[in-house]
């Protein structure tokens, strides 16, 4: 920022001075909405990010290991439950944000869910269970492929 001085009446230069910091304030009210917006969509991004990585990882240490896929439901379980608490436990102003954080929490108690529901019909080898439960698994992660989208595109957005 360049500071010009000149040698006019003090009065003007107070008002120039005046609406120079006004319109600093301005720029720095937008910036900050903006940043807000940002700031609220990177905390819920990171930890769907950190919760869809883990997913993975658990997904690979289960299709390498051979028999019994119990003690992978097992982690899965209780991992999507203390994301669905990370993120229930952030604290976020933007309505729009806030509303895909209770979707977050609610599908993350559902994978979770899901994940015992699982690893209860495998325990009590009831085929038809574990099909129904495979079934319902697979519906919990579509709606997260969708809700993931819907946040994508709305904090992509932010200019």
């Amino acid at each position: 920022m360049n500071l010009m001085l000149s040698l006019s009446s003090p009065s003007s230069q107070c008002h120039r001075l005046s609406l120079t910091f006004l319109c600093f304030g301005i720029a720095f009210m937008l910036t900050s909405c903006g940043d807000s917006r940002i700031s609220q969509c990177n905390q819920l991004v990171a930890i769907v990010n950190k919760a869809a990585e883990e997913a993975r990882d658990i997904d690979k240490m289960s299709q390498a290991s051979q028999g019994d896929k119990t003690n992978e439901l097992k982690k899965m379980t209780d991992r999507f439950q203390q994301f669905a608490k990370e993120i229930d436990d952030i604290t976020l102003e933007n309505p729009d944000i806030k509303n895909f954080q209770k979707q977050f929490v609610s599908l993350y108690n559902q994978t979770s869910q899901s994940s015992q529901n699982l690893r209860d019909a495998i325990a009590k080898k009831n085929k038809s269970q574990v099909d129904n439960n495979l079934k319902a698994f697979g519906e919990v992660s579509t709606l997260e492929a969708k809700l993931v989208e819907e946040v994508n595109r709305y904090c992509g957005g932010v200019n």
